[in-house]
C-alpha cells in the first residue's frame, strides 16, 4: 500500500483539476515499500526529525520519521510517512514538426510506448504554448511527464502524438522529440531536513497498484461546462477480479455560487469506444454531473491539502476544503470492499464513497455544510440522498449505503445496509451506554449509533486497561427491521478506516490530522481526522500512515 499526502496547485491547470492529475500520478507510480537498510545513519539527529527524499522522477516526494537514535544522533530507527511517488517518465520534450489547426492552450498525448486499450502506466501529455501560424512553435510537459517504468519508452525523435484537449481542436500532424528520467535508484539515498546531516538509507519499491485506461481533457459536463476531465483506472488483485473505477472533474455555475470537485465511477468492463455512463455495470450517475445523486468529492479551485490511502484494491483518503467559517474533511473511498466471505461472494462487492451525494453541496463561502458527511458519522440528514453505494454480487444493483436514518434505531425500512462500527458496547445504563469499549456483550447498534450529534458527552473510549485509542473497523451492516431477528450482520469492512475515538487515555480531546500509535506496535502510526464537519469526541476515523 502507499500512503501520500499531497498540495493541490494550478501552474497549468485548476486546483480541483489538479486534485485528479495527483491521484492518477501517484496510484500508477512507484513508491518506496521498505527501508532495507539504513545505510549511512549520519549524525545530529533526534527522535521526531522528519526527513525528506525526492528525485528527478519523483512527482511527489517521499518522508520519513526518525524513530530511535544512538551516540551522537546517529540514526537507529526510521519509518516510512509517505511513500512517494516515482516513475521513468519523459524529462523534456521539443517540437520535431509542429502539425498544423492547433490553438494555443491544446493538449495532445505521446502515442508511442504504449498501445491504446493495453496495460501501461501514463502517457506523457503535452501543452501547446505558442504557434507558427496554426502549427506548434513551443510545447510543455503536462501533468508530470507520464510513466513508462512497465512498457516501452516513446521515441527519442518524431514521437507521434495524439487525442487533442482540451478545446477539443483540430489539429494534427505534431511530432516530438523526446529524453526520459530514470527511475530513482535504491541504494544510498540521502535524506534532507532534520536537525542533523549525513544519513541515508537502502530501500525497496512497489508499485501503488493502477494503471491508466482512459486520461481524457475534453469531457463536456452535462451542464456544459467544457474542458472537464475523465479517467479511468484499473486496480491490480491477486488471482485477477481486478477493480474498474473512473473519476469525472466538474465545474458548475449556480447562480452566484460556484461549485468544483469529482464524480466517482465503477464499472464491470471498460470499453474505450463508450462513455463512462455506457460502460457495462456503471453505477447509478456514472458520468453524469447532478446536484441530486451520485458519490461525490467536493473541492475548491484554491490550494488544498489530500492524503492518500492507496493500493491495488482500492483508492480511499481524505480531501480538506476551507470555507469562509467551516473546515470540512472529505472522506472518499473507491473500489473493491473486504467482504467476511464465503465462497459465494465472488467477485468481491464493489463500493463506492464521497463525502456529498450531488454537485451543489460545498463551495467557497460555506457557513452551515450541512450535506457533508464522514464515513464515520453517527448520523445522517435523511433529507439527502447517500454518497455511499455496496454493489450487491448476486445481481448487480447498487444499493445506498446509510450512516443512520433520522434518529431512531432500529430503522423503518427493510433491507438497510448501515456504516457501523464494528465493537462491543460497554453495557451500562444513562451515560454509560454512550461509552463503546472493547469488552462486554456483543452487539452492532447502540446508543452511540442513534445520536443526533449534538450530545457532548459521548465518547469512544480507550480498551478498558490500554493506553491506547480504540480502532473500530468500519463495516456495513445489512438490517431488515421489518422482520424478527432485525440484524442480519456484518457484508464487510472498508480496509484501512477504522472509526476511533477523539478522546485520549487522559480524556483529553486529539485533534483534527494528530498522529498516535499502536500500543501493541509503536512503529504504526494512525492519523485522525473528523467526520465531514464533525468534532465531536466520537465522530473521528483514522488511517494507517506509511503503508
Amino acid at each position: 500500500m502507499a500512503w501520500q499526502k499531497i498540495l493541490t496547485v494550478n501552474t497549468t491547470q485548476s486546483f480541483y483539476r489538479d486534485l485528479l492529475a495527483q491521484i492518477v500520478q501517484h496510484a500508477t507510480s512507484k513508491h518506496i515499500a521498505t527501508i532495507s537498510a539504513i545505510s549511512a545513519p549520519g549524525t545530529g539527529y533526534v527522535v521526531g526529525d522528519v526527513l525528506g527524499y525526492t528525485h528527478a522522477s519523483a512527482l511527489h516526494p517521499a518522508d520519513f520519521v526518525v524513530t530511535a537514535v544512538g551516540g551522537g544522533g546517529s540514526i537507529t530507527g526510521l519509518r516510512i510517512r509517505s511513500g512517494g511517488s516515482f516513475g521513468r517518465r519523459v524529462a523534456t520534450v521539443a517540437v520535431n514538426a509542429g502539425g498544423t489547426g492547433y490553438a494555443v492552450g491544446n493538449i495532445v498525448e505521446i502515442n508511442e510506448g504504449h498501445v491504446a486499450g493495453t496495460d501501461f502506466r501514463q502517457r506523457c501529455k503535452i501543452r501547446i504554448n505558442t504557434l507558427s501560424g496554426s502549427a506548434a512553435a513551443t510545447i510543455s510537459i503536462w501533468e508530470g511527464g507520464g510513466n513508462y517504468q512497465d512498457g516501452t519508452d516513446p521515441a527519442a525523435s518524431a514521437a507521434t502524438t495524439t487525442k487533442i484537449g482540451p478545446a477539443a481542436g483540430t489539429g494534427s500532424g505534431l511530432t516530438v522529440n523526446t529524453t526520459m528520467q530514470a527511475i530513482t535508484g535504491t541504494s544510498g539515498l540521502a535524506l534532507t531536513g532534520g536537525t542533523g546531516t549525513g544519513a541515508q538509507i537502502n530501500v525497496t519499491l512497489a508499485d501503488t497498484g493502477w494503471v491508466t485506461l482512459r486520461d481524457d481533457h475534453n469531457y463536456t459536463t452535462p451542464h456544459g461546462e467544457t474542458d472537464e476531465k475523465q479517467v479511468v483506472l484499473r486496480g491490480t488483485v491477486l488471482g485477477g477480479d481486478e477493480p474498474l473505477i473512473g473519476y469525472v472533474s466538474w465545474f458548475e455555475e449556480s447562480g452566484v455560487t460556484d461549485y468544483w470537485g469529482l464524480l466517482e465511477v465503477v464499472m464491470d468492463v471498460y470499453n474505450d469506444g463508450l462513455a463512462l455512463e455506457a460502460q457495462l455495470g456503471a453505477n447509478p450517475s456514472s458520468d453524469v454531473v447532478s446536484p441530486n445523486g451520485g458519490s461525490y468529492i467536493p473541492s475548491l479551485d484554491e490550494a488544498e491539502e489530500s492524503w492518500l490511502s492507496t493500493d491495488g484494491r482500492k483508492i480511499a483518503g481524505v480531501h480538506k476544503t476551507v470555507g469562509t467559517t467551516v473546515t470540512a474533511y472529505h472522506s472518499h473511498y473507491l473500489g473493491l470492499f473486504d467482504p467476511f466471505g464465503t465462497a459465494i461472494e465472488a467477485p468481491y462487492p464493489m463500493v463506492m464513497f464521497g463525502s456529498v451525494s450531488g454537485s451543489r453541496t460545498w463551495h467557497a463561502g460555506a457557513t452551515s455544510p450541512a450535506d457533508v458527511t464522514g464515513i464515520t458519522e453517527a448520523f445522517r440528514n435523511t433529507n439527502r440522498t447517500t454518497s455511499m453505494f455496496y454493489r450487491r454480487v448476486d445481481d448487480g444493483t447498487y444499493l445506498g449505503i446509510n450512516n443512520a436514518e433520522g434518529t431512531a434505531f432500529p430503522m423503518t425500512i427493510t433491507n438497510v445496509r448501515n456504516v457501523f462500527p464494528i465493537g462491543a458496547p460497554q453495557q451500562g445504563s444513562g451515560s454509560e451506554m454512550d461509552v463503546i469499549s472493547g469488552e462486554g456483550n456483543f452487539a452492532w447498534s447502540s446508543t452511540i449509533a442513534s445520536t443526533t450529534g449534538v450530545s457532548p458527552t459521548v465518547l469512544l473510549l480507550p480498551a478498558p486497561g490500554s493506553n491506547a485509542h480504540h480502532l473500530l473497523p468500519v463495516v456495513v451492516e445489512l438490517r431488515n427491521s421489518k422482520v424478527a431477528p432485525i440484524e442480519f450482520g456484518p457484508a464487510g469492512r472498508f480496509f484501512n478506516f477504522h472509526w476511533c475515538g477523539g478522546t485520549k487515555t487522559d480524556l483529553t480531546t486529539i485533534g483534527s490530522e494528530d498522529t498516535f500509535t499502536d500500543p501493541n506496535d509503536p512503529s504504526i502510526v494512525y492519523r485522525a481526522f473528523p467526520c465531514g464537519v464533525r468534532t465531536e469526541t466520537y465522530s473521528f476515523y483514522a488511517l494507517q500512515e506509511g503503508v
